[in-house]
């Protein structure tokens, strides 16, 4: 290449990233917020929160919180939900998956609303599968065999 033309190059590439940075700045908004203390309300029998995987608004304008049944697992915790449905005044207006996982890992809501969940852990009969729930709880679809790890055609290994 020859200089005026490196030259032209040099300068054409200068002048996009200069524009980029401008426009980066301009489009910085500040985010403001405020701590609402205790908005969510808890279970009956639960007192703080535990380890939160994910927290979606589905298509109802409802918030869905995916957790660790208020632990870091849920292994000897089958009475406490995975799940926990809040309206916006932060009633908890649904729970469920009681009893279904060992260690909540993915969460992911699809355009139909539905809830997709990984349990990367298998203990007791349970885990290590991805789950497919309907908006309100049921179980649509499961993936992996109930418990097993591995790697054939049937089984997850630690599912994400």
């Amino acid at each position: 290449m020859s200089n005026p033309g490196r030259a032209g190059l040099i300068i054409l590439s200068l002048s996009m990233a200069v524009a980029s940075i401008s426009c980066s700045e301009n489009q910085i908004q500040e985010v403001s917020y405020s701590l609402v203390e205790g908005w969510a309300e808890l279970p009956e029998g639960i007192e703080a929160w535990g380890q939160t995987i994910g927290v979606e608004i589905d298509t109802g304008g409802n918030l869905l919180v995916f957790q660790r049944c208020f632990a870091s697992n849920c292994i000897g915790r089958d009475e406490v939900p995975a799940f926990l449905k809040y309206n916006s005044d932060g009633k908890l207006i649904d729970s469920w998956g009681e009893g279904m996982f060992v260690w909540p890992h993915g969460f992911f809501l699809d355009v139909d609303g539905n809830i997709w969940t990984t349990d990367a852990r298998g203990r007791e009969g349970k885990g290590q599968q991805v789950l497919k729930f309907s908006p309100d709880g049921r179980v649509l679809m499961a993936l992996g065999t109930t418990g097993v790890a591995g790697g054939g055609p049937n089984t997850l290994s630690g599912p994400t």
